[in-house]
């Protein structure tokens, strides 16, 4: 027996056997051949330095493995382009497809999560990589490899592991259209929409068609794969890659199925048809468990009757033939609650069981992603990424280009408020645009405001912009990686001076845009007394806070034990931010991923947080968590929390009902 270890995800204990799914359609780092072009000596200049890698050249395309390999002559490339579009097509198709069926059997929630995909088929900046390839003699498999590797290379390098989990995303809907176009023949073609399932494009294996219990495993899993399951078949998702924040997490919660990711080593050490058992609340793996792991780690659910095989939403569970899943994830009342209500109707204004009213704003970073807001009903944009919007960029936007982007932003979410996060960049979030020289330790280097102030004709552009949009819709600016007092009153006075030239240029603008700060450094947190009367409202970035607090890197896979967001200094650190905003009276939110958890919900609110700004996808289960709980209840929890010394008993105090909490808080806290 072999025990490995991973991030849990989706809680619940399943056993079962392997199935390996080849997720690749080829390997992304493959090695780039030579061959000879057919129509042009040298790539088009455009081409050249702004999409192709290093190592591709004038007599470089990808190989035969990566793709295929099939150069093609001038008067070909208007037959290539209608191939493409004739994928594209298809699988815009079954997208619609995919997301109808969604609807109607888990709620159109879920069925939103597609959303991102169709943005992908039509994004501008993918699609023009792709036709500079094409036009350089790349025949339409190669220019979409190649697209797909350079837009794969960006989305991997963005510091939001929510932003880095969309490139599963974009895998599953352009290697769908791969596979569209690896199938286009006379006789596969037809002139109507193919709505087979999604899954079927990536050649399933053949345990899926069946009712075979199985554990599905990869080194990752596509969301489309789940979105057709009918059968109830898969007992539990293991991947090698992968985030909580993913949108096959989404749809793993929503199916009641235990998903546990980041297990290194782990499709290197199965083979399909082996037995497989997991836990999803501790993020354990067996392979080839013995009987004793069986008999008590993992103990057989009682079978449920024929009566109880399907539940609400159309949902199919596991058949009475095959072991069925125990769902066990922290407080089970709690995740079972959760699951249920993703597919509910998101509530326009959240309280708590006793009326304190809460707000729930969303973090965005793409305008893809503008729909999905939509879909959950959520009380404006806490925090709007904008590094992101230059991601694709060959040069730093234009005051008018970045104006014409917010613009649209708040004009879509009018009447609610959008908070902008000036760009920040550095550490691990490299922009074309803006090279940024290697650093020993880029964590606590030349990033967020440290480069805005470095360069203060990009970053008064940048505020011009803004407060040009504020007469379209109501903003709000914020800037990230505040140290320093000395740092807020440069801010200030480069906020004026975006102010004083726009009135110089007789442009409008709202003279009131609250001007705000990220509370994410220790100096920060420690020294808010002395910040707070420079600005207008605080946000602590949770992810970055916690990571400094606890000197760890939230990226560092080896010590993702570290990383804890209940720790008793973390939790004190917090409440004194809580403390100091309220006696101040300043506007102040939580954001990050640990606000977006509703286990930790009674912590945030007993601390005294009252806003929150969270992924979109987690605000449904935020306001239906806050419908239980009553704000004096919360308020004991937090200081229960406050009085214990290890993160493990915190969590287990959070696991424990409302009811077994009858043990009053040390009187000194």
């Amino acid at each position: 027996m072999i025990r490995l270890q991973g991030i849990a995800v989706c809680g619940g204990k399943a056993h079962g056997y392997a199935l390996l799914w080849p997720t690749a359609v080829a390997p992304h780092n493959a090695a780039l051949q030579p061959h000879t072009h057919p129509h042009n000596a040298t790539p088009p200049d455009a081409l050249a330095p702004r999409y192709l890698p290093r190592s591709f050249n004038e007599n470089a395309v990808p190989s035969a493995q990566n793709a295929y390999n099939q150069p093609i002559a001038a008067s070909q490339i208007e037959q290539q382009r209608q191939r493409f579009d004739q994928a594209r097509a298809h699988v815009a198709a079954q997208l619609l497809h995919t997301q109808e069926r969604l609807t109607a059997s888990l709620g159109p929630q879920e069925a939103a999560i597609f959303d991102a995909q169709a943005a992908f088929l039509e994004d501008d900046s993918f699609l023009s990589i792709f036709h500079d390839a094409l036009t350089y003699g790349l025949c339409a498999e190669d220019a979409l490899q190649h697209a797909l590797h350079h837009n794969e290379a960006l989305f991997l390098s963005m510091a939001s592991p929510t932003l880095r989990d969309r490139v599963v995303d974009l895998r599953d809907v352009w290697r769908r259209v791969m596979s569209q176009l690896r199938a286009d023949s006379p006789s596969t073609r037809s002139d109507q929409p193919d709505t087979a399932p999604l899954s079927l494009l990536h050649s399933p294996p053949r345990a899926l068609l069946f009712q075979s219990p199985v554990i599905l495993v990869g080194r990752e899993i596509y969301p489309s794969i789940l979105a057709d399951i009918t059968s109830g078949c898969i007992q539990g998702i293991l991947t090698e890659e992968g985030g909580p924040t993913s949108h096959t997490a989404i749809l793993a919660q929503a199916l009641q199925i235990p998903y546990i990711t980041g297990i290194k080593g782990l499709c290197a050490a199965v083979r399909s048809d082996i037995p497989l058992a997991l836990d999803g609340k501790t993020g354990e793996v067996w392979i080839e468990p013995d009987a004793t792991t069986f008999s008590t780690a993992l103990p057989s659910p009682p079978i449920p009757t024929q009566d109880a095989t399907t539940k609400d939403h159309g949902k199919t569970l596991p058949n009475p033939t095959t072991p069925s899943i125990e769902i066990s994830s922290p407080s089970i009342e709690i995740s079972a609650s959760i699951s249920s209500t993703r597919s509910q109707p998101a509530l326009s204004h959240p309280t708590t069981a006793c009326g304190q009213k809460v707000i729930l704003r969303a973090n965005l970073s793409l305008l893809s992603e503008l729909s999905e807001y939509k879909q959950r009903s959520a009380q404006g944009i806490g925090l709007f990424r904008t590094e992101f919007l230059f991601l694709r960029e060959t040069s730093w936007p234009s005051e008018d280009a970045q104006f014409a982007l917010y613009r649209q932003i708040v004009e879509k979410i009018a009447p609610e408020e959008v908070t902008f996060r000036c760009v920040d960049i550095g550490a691990d979030k490299p922009l074309g645009c803006f090279p940024i020289p290697p650093e020993n330790n880029p964590q606590l280097g030349w990033r967020g405001v440290r480069i805005l102030l470095d360069h203060r004709a990009l970053f008064i552009e940048q505020l011009q912009a803004f407060l040009r949009a504020s007469v379209h819709g109501r903003l709000r600016v914020m800037i990230p990686m505040i140290s320093t007092y000395e740092e807020i009153q440069i801010v200030r006075q480069c906020f004026q001076e975006a102010q004083d030239n726009l009135r110089k240029r007789g442009l409008s603008f709202d003279p009131t845009v609250p001007l705000g700060i990220m509370v994410e450094t220790p100096a920060a947190a420690l020294a808010l007394p002395h910040l707070m009367p420079c600005v207008d409202f605080l946000s602590v970035g949770t992810n970055d806070l916690l990571q400094f607090v606890m000197a760890v890197d939230r990226n560092h896979t080896q010590l993702h034990h570290l990383f804890q967001p209940l720790h008793p200094g973390f939790l004190r650190l917090l409440s004194r931010i809580a403390n100091s905003a309220s006696q101040a009276k300043c506007p102040l939110s939580i954001c990050g991923e640990i606000a977006a958890n509703p286990l930790f919900l009674p912590i945030w609110l007993g601390l005294g947080f009252r806003e929150f700004s969270v992924t979109p996808h987690a605000i449904p289960p935020l306001q239906h968590r806050l419908q239980s709980l009553h704000l004096q209840e919360a308020q004991h929890t937090a200081q229960i929390a406050l009085s214990l010394p290890s993160s493990e008993q915190i969590h287990t105090l959070l696991e424990t009902p409302h009811n077994a909490l009858n043990t009053p808080p040390p009187s000194h806290l």
